[in-house]
């Protein structure tokens, strides 16, 4: 069981509108240990990518709360800008800057942002995209390079600023099924290094072996949540039945 010490990321009774439309968000609460892998399933307008985006203050909230790492997020700019340098976010496109390199791409923000030497900056980007199979392609542009490798490349630059916290938003919904599989396998070599992760996901195979605990959302609520083999294997809600007997039909 975890402390709360161990607690990084901590969401209560979050809720979210745009607008003054339905919902998208109704009462959600869940938190987050270091070093897990939380997935987050669901039908499409569920509610998923507006999670990640209101933990990342991309979104701003109507009620509820966000800890991360102890502090409240009080949806204000200046720490929201404080917040996203702890927190990496790859997104359903890649938004790379098109105009630069794959290790431009990678060192642009640590320069920036942080404030690191041009030198020392391209040295760190260089090593992550050894990590994530890329240092080949260091100089190609994004336009050169397969839809996965792009999301690599967007992997990477989101490691550049050292988060303790990654979200991903459907990382492979924009790629060809041949090139899923490359970035999937990147994500899981960041869960044996410890990082903590939220992966919006539809791949349930994916899912199932590298999350620690699922969380399935329908209608802006949490439904279900519980560890991978007893969601995929017995899950206890209806709505979450039907999802996953469609998945495999």
């Amino acid at each position: 069981m975890s402390t709360a010490k161990d607690i990084l990321l901590e969401v209560a009774a979050l809720h979210h509108a745009y607008g003054t439309g339905r919902a998208t968000l109704n009462g959600v609460s869940f938190s987050l240990a270091r070093g897990e892998t939380l997935c987050v399933i669901g039908p499409s307008g569920s509610g998923k990518s507006t999670l990640v985006r209101c933990i990342n203050a991309l979104e701003p909230i109507k009620g509820g709360r966000i800890v991360f790492q102890g502090q409240h997020v009080t949806g204000s700019e200046r720490q929201a800008k404080a917040m996203r340098r702890r927190i990496g976010m790859v997104f359903q496109s890649f938004e790379l800057f098109t105009h630069l390199t794959a290790v431009e791409n990678v060192a642009l923000a640590p320069i920036n942002v942080l404030g690191v030497e041009k030198t020392a900056a391209f040295r760190q980007a260089l090593s992550l995209l050894d990590r994530v199979d890329l240092k080949d392609k260091f100089d190609r542009f994004p336009d050169e390079l397969s839809g996965g490798q792009q999301q690599r490349v967007a992997i990477a630059r989101a490691l550049a600023m050292e988060p303790a916290l990654m979200l991903f938003d459907e990382p492979t919904s924009a790629l060809d099924p041949e090139t899923v599989r490359e970035v999937l396998d990147v994500i899981a070599s960041l869960k044996r290094t410890g990082m903590t992760s939220i992966v919006v996901t539809h791949e349930m195979e994916f899912a199932r072996s590298v999350a620690d605990r699922i969380i399935f959302m329908d209608a802006g609520e949490i439904v279900e949540e519980g560890r991978p083999h007893d969601f995929f294997s017995a899950p206890r809600s209806n709505r979450a039945r039907r999802f996953l007997n469609f998945q495999n039909s």
